[in-house]
């Protein structure tokens, strides 16, 4: 009995333990909200404002005002006009919007 009980909490502990870290990840800021992105956090996305960005914004239709990680995706070719990184130390890729310094 005692084994049985052992293999099940084993199991439940693995099942937890192998779930992905995106289900960890930032929630989403939406228009008009305002945060910082800490090292090793993933935003999926930015409709508002990251003021400082030290880990990855997947998606930024927003602003980022200072990116020191990785904005993987600065806006699409509907939000171009308005998605736009200020000031970039990281790496901006798939970049349709703007980066200015």
């Amino acid at each position: 009995m005692k084994t049985k009980r052992f293999i099940s909490t084993l199991l439940a502990l693995l099942l937890v333990c192998s779930l992905p870290v995106s289900a960890f990840a930032m929630d989403n800021n939406p228009v008009g909200g305002q945060v910082s992105v800490p090292a090793s956090e993933t935003m999926g996305t930015n409709n508002g404002t990251v003021t400082e960005n030290n880990g990855t914004v997947t998606t930024n239709n927003g602003t980022v005002t200072t990116n020191n990680g990785e904005v993987t995706n600065n806006g699409n070719t509907d939000t171009k006009y308005m998605a736009k990184v200020e000031t970039n130390y990281g790496t901006v890729t798939n970049n349709n919007g703007t980066v200015t310094n």
